[in-house]
């Protein structure tokens, strides 16, 4: 994966916001491989037209199993 700072690394200036920047480099980069895959998906279409952001859905977090199946269930699946 190339994120761009090897000049960086090589001269060791690896600063208080290192760790910050790595992060948002492989954020932007995992979104974009993302964003082509579920453009490059004929069975993602809906998906793709209710998913605009690429982030984890609230629901996935709460402790609460039931609420959290339940939600699961409602979500749009692609077509089998």
């Amino acid at each position: 994966m190339e994120l761009g700072f090897q000049e960086e690394w090589n001269q060791q200036a690896t600063g208080a916001k290192w760790q910050e920047k790595v992060r948002e480099a492989i954020m932007k980069q995992e979104e974009a491989e993302w964003r082509k895959r579920v453009a490059s998906s004929s069975k993602l279409e809906f998906y793709a037209k209710w998913k605009k952001e690429y982030k984890m859905e609230e629901y996935l977090s709460t402790q609460d199993v039931r609420k959290r199946r339940t939600w699961t269930k409602m979500m749009p699946r692609a077509a089998d």
